[in-house]
């Protein structure tokens, strides 16, 4: 897909170069770095904008979106079960797994300074 969107950029650019902006009094033209340029930019432009439209379809692959005004009532079906959690419960559960990874840690120190004081004995 780059050498396409490159080569597109450059007709672009070429296209512009042919035809000189004409401003009161005076006159400009683009020359042959600023159509590379040109080609650089729109190639990576448009390579871009194709990339980005893939990801939108994708994503609506994934999750369809149906706009829906606002006001409008809606009824929404799960077809799979889950659990649904408070934010307070999710923190409480993080407290409990930080809390239990805490105190496994310095079981574990003291079983390591146990077994060194008892192997310098």
């Amino acid at each position: 897909m780059g050498g396409p969107v490159f080569v597109d950029g450059i007709g672009q650019g070429m296209e512009r170069a042919s035809q000189p902006a004409v401003g009161p009094g005076a006159t400009a033209s683009v020359g042959a770095g600023d159509v590379l340029k040109m080609g650089v930019g729109g190639g990576a432009s448009k390579a871009a904008q194709t990339l980005s439209e893939y990801y939108i379809k994708r994503a609506e692959q994934y999750h369809p979106v149906i706009p829906i005004g606002a006001g409008n009532e809606v009824t929404v079906v799960f077809r799979d079960g889950f659990q649904l959690k408070t934010i307070e419960e999710l923190e409480a559960e993080k407290e409990r797994a930080t809390a239990g990874s805490k105190i496994r840690r310095r079981s574990r120190h003291r079983r390591l300074m146990h077994i060194i004081s008892q192997a310098a004995v």
